[in-house]
């Protein structure tokens, strides 16, 4: 059977498809796609934008387009869909007060962005208000609407559906009248600071489950529709763990409370200490909830790595790890077409989290609740109706993490999600505390803190030590410690960003596996290791930080507990180059007094005193930072409200390096480039599986630096390539990425 272009007299939505096929594919899958997320209310909407969304392909112009694979005036087909889906919507909602305009706008605003991201009020106004030319003068909107009028008996019959509206001029000035009177009415509450995100998480709603739905049927693939996962496995597997150790009841005790817990209200806080095997413990809740998807976030690949490794070790293939270095790859030989097309649909699959168990990032997560581009609202339908696990919580910002749980506690009535906040250091919710069995594994000494300390210095006095941790706030420091440590001690590791990161999992791994046979090793790092890491040292010294972060590092000290005390110190590092010291160029000078302050007095802390100290220095956080109150929170709550959708955005991270260099540091890099570039010469549907697969296996090389690089600009891919003859000019095989000078304070 010949495609559907190969038929002249044919309407077709892509070379292989009928039009008509599509169209109701779509609208079928985009219903079921808002009913699965728990708004069956949605759902004639959703139709509705999923059967309409092509529409104007029904037009002479789109057809010779895509049959010739050339650019032909008048061939976009998106606005004039937009109209005729609002019209119809509108049809659905009639009436004049304000929910009448605003869901016919929703729904127009879904299909007019389908190929891009999701557009904002002001967008739409403002092409509505252009676009009047082009009724008044015979423009390209006007010859659509005529040609789909002329053609709308033959269309509905083909559709076999009946349409209560039909193309129209006045569809262009109704949806105006709407958006006029919405926007008037959002801005209202704005100033009120009424904030609601009930229709902003509707229209996401609606976007996603289009968009998915779309490109679904584009790809013939199917939806796989998981039911959730039982527990049982997962308890029978943690109640086969070695019941020996010190930290046992401890572990034991936040096992059997996850067992018999269920989260009385929809976000929960649970506070427990490191070590205490928060990650079986939080799935166990997550999965006795028996939503239809659990979502673990977490916030380094490092850490997500050793989750997804436990959890598939009981799923297996149920479990999906969704990160920027993890992509299906092509089963069989590379060369083959099928394969890869067989990898887009699986990559589709992946990218759209239908999966019963999805281990990501936070960064993930909230690009899923607060962005609007397309690749990460197709899955928000499939975040819906799903329990959230948020781990190491402690990770993100104070006011990020204040303004992520709004946004959560907003999704709960309009997306039907629970959420469960796990970390050892809650910073400032009450939450459950299921651990009495106060674990007393180190002791924390604040060493003279009105005196600062050269990095050397502090590396120097654990000359020799075997099994010690030295971590400092900033990476120049952390290698001038590490090459003074290097010098008088054997078995030494280093950590930081400028590592590519396929190293540093590896290396992350191999110290994991020669301490659990019991080799000793030294490890200086950045704040790499604080949340979450499986590592254990006898002891370690840390640069002052945030008391959080002390605390943190800290967790990775006698974390199993192996032996009577472990031994946190504490100094103040400053650069004898530098103004200020690392914690201030880090984490500000405002932090740094709050945290001088809250230490006033304390010369030692143990485990057992961790909760009364936090209390205190949380309680100044909130006094001086406000969070509650910020110019970020009321800027995203403004323009959710205001149904701004293309300005949403809450970046975790507020400043990064500007450049990225790909460090080709092995045949295997070699080759992921070479093949990445001739790949992305080549045209048709199967390239963009091959460039998702290629460019995961390249980020395991790409490091960013604050500075431009001295090095040869890759212009198609935006990196700086530092070339494997150049490595040792520019890369050392301990610490990673040579930075010029002047970029010494660059953190992590």
């Amino acid at each position: 059977m010949g495609l559907c272009i190969d038929f002249r007299d044919s309407f077709c939505s892509h070379p292989d498809k009928y039009l008509r096929d599509h169209l109701k594919e779509v609208g079928e899958s985009a219903r079921e796609n808002v009913k699965g997320a728990g708004r069956p209310d949605l759902s004639d909407l959703a139709y509705t934008a999923g059967l309409l969304h092509d529409i104007g392909k029904y037009t002479d112009e789109f057809q010779r387009h895509l049959r010739t694979g050339k650019k032909v005036p008048c061939s976009d087909h998106a606005l004039v869909s937009s109209l005729i889906a609002y019209g119809e919507a509108r049809s659905l909602r009639p009436g004049d007060d304000i929910t009448s305009h605003v869901y016919p706008l929703l729904t127009m605003l879904a299909v007019l962005s389908h190929h891009t991201g999701l557009k904002g009020l002001t967008t739409v106004h403002d092409l509505l208000w252009n676009k009047e030319d082009e009724l008044k003068y015979d423009g390209c909107l006007k010859t659509q609407i005529g040609e789909l009028s002329d053609r709308w008996g033959f269309i509905t019959s083909e559709l076999g559906v009946p349409l209560h509206v039909k193309p129209s001029d006045d569809l262009l000035r109704q949806a105006e009248k709407s958006v006029f009177k919405v926007k008037g009415y959002v801005a209202r509450k704005v100033e009120e600071k009424a904030y609601s995100w009930k229709w902003y998480f509707e229209g996401l709603l609606l976007f996603s489950s289009l968009i998915d739905a779309d490109k679904h049927s584009a790809s013939g693939t199917e939806y796989l529709r998981h039911g959730p996962l039982d527990p049982d496995p997962l308890i029978r597997y943690a109640e086969g763990l070695p019941k020996s150790g010190r930290a046992y009841p401890m572990r034991e005790q936040l096992f059997n409370f996850a067992k018999g817990y269920s989260p009385s209200g929809p976000l929960t806080f649970l506070n427990a200490p490191t070590g205490s095997g928060k990650t079986i413990s939080g799935t166990v809740i997550g999965l006795k909830h028996k939503a239809r998807r659990l979502i673990y976030s977490l916030p380094f690949i490092n850490i997500i790595e050793q989750t997804y490794n436990v959890l598939h070790s009981v799923y297996g293939e149920e479990v999906m790890r969704f990160h920027h270095l993890s992509y299906p790859e092509p089963k069989g030989h590379p060369v083959t077409g099928d394969e890869y097309r067989d990898m887009e649909k699986e990559l589709l699959t992946a990218e759209s989290w239908d999966s019963p168990l999805i281990v990501t990032t936070f960064e993930a997560l909230v690009n899923t609740l607060l962005s609007s581009k397309n690749a990460y609202l197709k899955r928000l339908h499939n975040t819906a109706n799903s329990f959230l696990l948020l781990d190491e919580v402690q990770a993100m910002g104070i006011e990020e993490l204040y303004i992520v749980k709004e946004a959560l506690e907003g999704a709960v009535g309009e997306l039907n999600i629970k959420a469960l906040f796990m970390t050892a250091t809650n910073p400032f919710w009450q939450g459950v505390r299921p651990v009495n069995y106060t674990p007393n594994r180190y002791k924390v000494t604040f060493r003279d803190l009105d005196t600062v300390v050269r990095p050397e210095d502090v590396a120097a006095e654990v000359c020799g030590k075997k099994d010690v941790m030295v971590e400092f706030n900033t990476i120049d420091s952390a290698e001038r410690g590490f090459r003074t440590l290097k010098e008088c001690t054997d078995d030494v590791y280093f950590l930081s960003t400028r590592v590519a990161p396929k190293q540093r999992i590896e290396r992350v791994e191999e110290i994991i596996r020669k301490k659990k046979r019991g080799e000793a090793v030294a490890l200086v790092t950045t704040q790499l290791v604080e949340a979450g890491v499986d590592v254990d040292f006898r002891e370690a010294v840390r640069d002052l930080g945030p008391i959080d972060s002390i605390i943190q590092a800290a967790g990775r000290v006698n974390r199993e507990w192996t032996r009577d005390k472990g031994e946190l110190t504490v100094v103040r590092v400053k650069r004898e180059s530098a103004n200020s010291t690392d914690f201030s160029l880090v984490y500000g000078k405002l932090t740094e007094e709050i945290t001088l302050s809250a230490l006033s007095g304390v010369r030692e802390l143990e485990e057992k005193d961790v909760d009364r100290l936090l209390s205190k220095y949380y309680e100044e956080v909130r006094k001086k930072f406000k969070p509650e109150s910020s110019k970020k929170r009321a800027e995203v709550l403004g323009n959710v409200t205001k149904l701004e959708f293309d300005k949403v955005e809450l970046k975790l991270i507020t400043e990064e390096p500007k450049y990225t260099v790909y460090v080709t540091l092995d045949e295997e890099a070699e080759a992921v480039y070479k093949q990445l570039k001739e790949v992305l010469k080549e045209k048709g549907f199967q390239r963009r599986a091959k460039v998702k697969a290629l460019m995961a296996k390249a980020q395991g090389y790409v490091v960013k630096v604050w500075e431009k690089p001295d090095l040869g600009l890759d212009d198609e891919l935006g990196w700086y390539v530092l070339e494997r003859g150049d490595l040792g000019k520019f890369y050392d095989p301990d610490t990673g990425f040579k930075a010029r000078k002047d970029e010494g304070a660059l953190i992590w």
